[in-house]
């Protein structure tokens, strides 16, 4: 079979783009007559500087070249293959190793055989290799010399602009707000304070700030990261939330930011590789917003406060990172204080939506009692072992082909993702590179890069366990002895784990002014959501099942040990279902 190789990375010029590509390819097949061929087509966006496992096209020709379902490749030139050294090196080891013809559009057949053909094509590589390196070492100089004469490298940081010349200068309107910001603090108000007052005042954020200048210049979405929505990443679920940035707010962890950079009292700090270390250099060349002596007294101030607050007493939440808001999609965090003295028990002790923290964010979502859903959530799928009936039921009732068969396509789609995240830091440092964002912004824009590659390859990894699991029925009786030997006392770190490795969220909704909630819990196993309705002002659950409550308990252990839910009584019933029914609505 014939392997047609395409690929297209943001350097090439028109003349190599995905159908000019395609059309060559086309013509050389219908020429020679080739009925049996497959195109890889890596797609745009992907460098030539890669290497092969960061390609999953390539990986995936050369995987079929050494199982030998490919005999011939073909490509329109050499660059299409690679810009990097060694990767020219593996695909040629594989192509000679496994006896495959290569054919290149402007070159005709290579046979990489001969040594003297061998050789052409290796400095080759080595020609395309070092212009992308000239300008990688091009850039760093150039970032290098932009700080050592003052010269803006990228979008300006908030409260600096620059002019003609590129030199930074203050920012007229936004310097004042920097320097409110450093008054507002040395008058004692803490960052979430001072954001408030902030919003408060309509004084818009760099976000904002941002999106009415493209609204207004009319600049294209195709810029990936310049676009009027940001993602909001959940640290502990990876779930994505994207927010409009004319909409965004002026938040705690903003000005704190804001408070200790040392760039308002005019320095600026790079980190440069000397003598194999890393080292930061201090350049004092910019204009100064705010003066020494104000900002060391902004940072003594900040350490007292920290430590003004003492130790804080720790409490373990057993369902942090898992807890979503069923309105508006924002994670739920704990807050727990000890009772002070003379209270039997402390009125701060829930897990709330974190949209609670801005009013201008609330989504008006109700916190719900920290001990009854963590109580509720370990007595019933861990101590009394529904889990594993429900995996049991689940085994039992489901075709293993089709699931296989859905987990696969999951694994492809996640694995088509994982892919993508190599481009859109490549797209950051371009953007950086011709001033679209700050250095500030490319840095947590690759941080969020990051953090979404490491959760898609858990979320790969715990699919990867998922589809063994179908085809392993020793693995599943491992589960199976894990959840039916969970004893009665069991550290917090166990419970901790068995809660995170069998549960992904609880969608929390609070449907009426009872304290009534919807609660939906979904599974990082293969089994259907479980839903119930909960009061924690009588401490009693409800199961749904099609849309009607079946079963309840009450959440006192006296009357929980040792049983399963008993049946509702009829008086119960009406009750419930009208909520169910009014939820739906």
């Amino acid at each position: 079979m014939l392997a047609v190789y395409i690929r297209l990375s943001k350097e090439d010029d028109s003349s190599n783009s995905i159908n000019n590509q395609l059309r060559e390819a086309k013509e050389y097949i219908e020429t020679n007559l080739i009925k049996k061929y497959k195109i890889y087509n890596e797609g745009e966006g992907f460098s030539g500087t890669l290497r092969v496992k960061e390609r999953p096209q390539l990986s995936k020709l050369m995987k079929d070249i050494d199982s030998g379902v490919v005999t011939s490749v073909w490509m329109r030139k050499q660059d299409r293959l690679a810009r990097l050294g060694m990767t020219v090196l593996q695909f040629a080891d594989s192509i000679v190793k496994n006896d495959v013809n290569l054919y290149f559009g402007d070159k005709g057949e290579v046979d990489l055989t001969d040594p003297i053909q061998m050789f052409h094509i290796t400095v080759m590589a080595g020609v395309d290799a070092l212009k992308p390196a000239q300008q990688s070492k091009a850039t760093r100089k150039a970032i290098k010399d932009n700080f050592a004469e003052g010269l803006s490298h990228g979008k300006s940081t908030y409260g600096f602009t620059k002019d003609v010349n590129r030199k930074i200068i203050k920012d007229d309107e936004e310097s004042k707000i920097i320097e409110l910001i450093y008054s507002l603090s040395l008058e004692g108000n803490g960052t979430q304070k001072i954001a408030n007052i902030l919003n408060e005042k309509g004084i818009k954020t760099q976000y904002a700030k941002i999106a009415e200048r493209f609204e207004k210049e009319n600049i294209p979405l195709e810029l990936s990261s310049i676009k009027p929505t940001y993602k909001v990443i959940n640290k502990y679920t990876g779930k994505h939330t994207e927010l409009n940035k004319a909409n965004s707010k002026w938040k705690a962890g903003t000005i704190y930011s804001i408070l200790v950079n040392k760039q308002y009292m005019g320095v600026r700090t790079r980190k440069e590789k000397k003598k194999n270390e890393m080292v930061f250099i201090e350049y004092k060349n910019i204009p100064v917003i705010i003066q020494p002596h104000i900002w060391e007294k902004v940072q003594v101030n900040l350490k007292k406060n920290r430590s003004k607050s003492g130790k804080k007493e720790t409490y373990n939440y057993l369902l942090k990172g898992l807890i979503i808001c069923g309105r508006c999609g924002r994670n739920y965090y704990g807050r727990h204080r000890p009772p002070k003295q003379g209270q039997a028990y402390s009125k701060d002790n829930y897990y709330m939506c974190s949209s609670k923290r801005n009013k201008e964010t609330n989504c008006g979502n109700r916190s719900i009692d920290i001990t009854f859903i963590q109580d509720f959530i370990w007595l019933r799928f861990f101590r009394y072992k529904e889990l594993n009936e429900l995996i049991n039921k689940h085994f039992q009732e489901t075709d293993t082909k089709d699931v296989l068969s859905g987990l696969e396509q999951r694994l492809k789609k996640l694995n088509n993702k994982l892919s993508k995240y190599d481009r859109e830091r490549q797209n950051t440092i371009k953007l950086n590179a011709k001033e679209w964002i700050t250095i500030e912004q490319a840095e947590l824009d690759l941080k969020r890069v990051n953090k979404e590659e490491n959760q898609t390859k858990s979320e790969i990894r715990n699919v990867k366990e998922q589809i063994a699991n179908y085809g392993n029925s020793i693995r599943l009786k491992e589960q199976q002895n894990e959840l039916n030997n969970i004893q009665d006392k069991i550290s917090f770190l166990d419970k901790k784990e068995l809660v995170n490795k069998y549960i992904k969220e609880i969608v929390i909704n609070h449907i009426d002014d009872k304290k009534y909630y919807e609660i939906v819990i979904k599974f990082n196993i293969d089994i259907v959501s479980e839903k119930y309705i909960v009061t924690t002002f009588k401490k009693e659950v409800f199961r749904v099942v099609d849309g009607f409550g079946i079963f309840t308990h009450k959440m006192d252990l006296e009357t929980l040990e040792g049983r399963h839910f008993t049946n509702l009584e009829k008086t119960t019933v009406p009750k419930l279902n009208k909520l169910i029914s009014n939820n739906k609505a």
